[in-house]
């Protein structure tokens, strides 16, 4: 058995009513918002994309790495 923890649902749309019908176009949301980005940044070069969690805080090691690369 994995001790690994499930990720939580978070939004709310998911969490009342049919979630099985709604997390398949979350999915497609999530992504469209991938494909939108990529599209607008395709034209800025040269260029590096980090992408990290909204919850990491501005004083952490991590944080201030991505900034300085």
């Amino acid at each position: 058995m994995s001790t690994k923890k499930l990720p939580q649902i978070t939004v709310p749309e998911l969490l009342n009513g049919d979630s099985a019908s709604h997390e398949s176009w979350h999915a497609f949301e999530i992504m469209a918002e991938f494909v939108g980005a990529t599209e607008k940044l395709k034209e800025i070069t040269p260029a590096v994309s980090i992408f990290g969690s909204a919850r990491t805080k501005p004083d952490h090691h991590y944080f201030r790495l991505a900034e300085d690369i």
